[in-house]
């Protein structure tokens, strides 16, 4: 019997450098982590026994490729949606790297994300994916459909990490249908200067390795960027919870502080092993202590988007 898994991390959404600028709508940058991670295993026999929303892009993507029901799909691990992570974007593109193993055949992943819908705003999700590392894209151009290119690709030093903290927030919910409006038609950023230049000092900043400017660029871009979604999501945050995390991230040391996406996710950088491992516990003690439920996790930046195994017996 043979069986494809593929596992994934998340990825970090840390704003957009460009908002309206013709012909050039958006321009996001985002990273890939290594946890939180989904895995995906198809084999060749047995039975799915998925439900809700995961057995709906199971099916839809196991459609699009052309394989037949008799499929056993297993998926593991982080699987909460809208949250500010990439996970259905994630799980699309794990399920689609699979079932193409599974066929033995080449797959366009970026072809096929545009098809089911990925990649509409911002290509980081997609590209980080594929690559690991930290993703820049051109952002969408006026009349060409597809998923925005890449323009730059670094992998960051080994020894930076990112804190990332989830608040589970009752009754907060994004979802991509009420977000479609916002994003439809962008609006120009009136300090659009002072985004393309942070933008180019964290590009020389992710290649040379200098952690504080990049930090502070990381930083610069999702002031901005909040400021442009504060019309929508009421200030720099999306919720109370989110902006309290983060400002408590930033006195237990950490920086390049900011929201994935629209939250309520948000992350710190720390240059050593050491400063993320106190953060990470200094985090955790202190929302047991002001009673904000979540997660937390201490992870490395990805420098595989995603790994993939085929095994055969």
């Amino acid at each position: 019997m043979r069986s494809v898994t593929v596992r994934a991390g998340m990825r970090l959404h840390l704003g957009f450098y460009r908002f309206s600028d013709p012909p050039f709508e958006y321009g996001g940058l985002g990273l890939a982590i290594e946890e939180p991670s989904l895995s995906v295993t198809l084999a060749e026999e047995g039975k799915s026994e998925l439900s809700g929303w995961v057995a709906d892009i199971a099916s839809r993507v196991l459609r699009e490729v052309g394989i037949g029901g008799n499929v056993h799909v297993d998926v593991e691990g982080f699987l909460s949606r809208h949250v500010g992570l990439g996970t259905t974007t994630r799980l699309i593109l794990s399920l689609l790297k699979a079932a193409y193993l599974m066929k033995g055949e080449a797959v366009d992943l970026p072809a096929m994300a545009w098809r089911l819908g990925r990649g509409r705003v911002s290509g980081v999700g997609v590209w980080t994916f594929i690559y690991g590392g930290m993703v820049v894209d051109s952002g969408r151009t006026q009349g060409i459909e597809r998923v925005p290119p890449p323009v730059s690709h670094t992998y960051l030093p080994s020894t930076w990490r990112a804190v990332v903290a989830l608040p589970v927030i009752e009754g907060y919910s994004v979802s991509e249908a009420s977000e479609e409006p916002v994003m439809r038609k962008p609006l120009k950023h009136p300090k659009q200067d002072v985004l393309y230049s942070a933008v180019t000092r964290l590009l020389s900043a992710a290649h040379l390795g200098l952690f504080n400017e990049f930090v502070m660029s990381v930083e610069k871009i999702q002031e901005l960027t909040g400021e442009y979604f504060s019309r929508w999501q009421g200030s720099i945050y999306c919720c109370e919870q989110s902006r309290v995390l983060a400002e408590r991230m930033r006195e237990l040391g950490l920086h390049g502080v900011g929201q994935s996406s629209w939250g309520p996710t948000v992350y710190g950088f720390a240059s050593t092993d050491k400063v993320a491992k106190n953060a990470t516990t200094g985090l955790i003690g202190f929302m047991e202590e002001v009673g904000i439920r979540g997660y937390v996790w201490m992870t490395r930046i990805a420098r595989n988007g995603h790994i993939a195994k085929v095994l055969s017996r």
